[in-house]
């Protein structure tokens, strides 16, 4: 599932995507019933598990913050842009970020949702960047002609980019082909490219996880992920 929601009044120009199935996985199931034990959802979310809607949950602690909320629930594999796009009422983006790109071909996917709307200046935020090959993808097409990195968070991998002009839309049959390719030196330079990039905007302190997770070990996830493009 996916949701996109709007924060603000009817100008409000901040949108998210996030994707969570309660049960899918354990650890974050687990952090899920400790933060609602003893509310009206946790009898619900234990007898229904993936089946749990969880568009109820999110509307009951976020409307009560911000009244004019919108929440879309999707599935990215499934339902149209036009599905999600639906909570966006033909607003301009500042902020888009995304919880739930997991690899190039989703990434791709919600980008083209919400390419027509975002604005030159807008940033956009990459939660578990290095996560599959959506770092690699990023950096093979549009940075840094489209993108440019503002900052990064290494404990929990979130990364701060700069539109700098519209972003060109992209079938998925290109995004293959630049995938499937292997030029080793392609590779390498996109590799050398984050890394420099990591190191441009590197600020120690950033993260309260940054005691176990530095950019030693953003460098080493970067690697990772680039010994199976090779």
């Amino acid at each position: 599932a996916a949701g996109v929601n709007l924060t603000g009044g009817p100008d409000g120009r901040v949108f998210g995507f996030d994707m969570f199935r309660p049960g899918l996985s354990k650890p974050n199931m687990k952090k899920m019933l400790d933060q609602i034990s003893g509310t009206r959802f946790e009898r619900d979310v234990k007898k229904q598990t993936y089946k749990f809607d969880m568009t109820r949950l999110f509307m009951f602690y976020t409307g009560s913050v911000y009244p004019s909320v919108k929440a879309v629930r999707a599935d990215f594999d499934v339902d149209s842009a036009q599905k999600l796009q639906s909570g966006f009422r033909r607003q301009q983006l500042d902020l888009w970020s995304t919880d739930a790109a997991k690899g190039w071909e989703k990434t791709l996917k919600q980008v083209e949702v919400v390419r027509p709307f975002l604005n030159v200046g807008a940033i956009i935020v990459f939660a578990d960047f290095m996560h599959r090959d959506t770092c690699a993808f990023v950096y093979s097409v549009w940075v840094p002609e489209y993108l440019e990195l503002l900052t990064f968070f290494p404990g929990g991998a979130e990364f701060f980019f700069g539109l700098k002009k519209p972003l060109r839309a992209m079938p998925v049959q290109e995004g293959k082909l630049i995938m499937n390719q292997k030029d080793a030196n392609h590779w390498r330079q996109v590799r050398d490219h984050i890394k420099a990039d990591m190191a441009r905007v590197y600020r120690p302190g950033l993260s309260e996880l940054e005691t176990a997770r530095n950019i030693s070990v953003a460098n080493a996830q970067v690697d990772d992920t680039f010994a199976s493009l090779r």
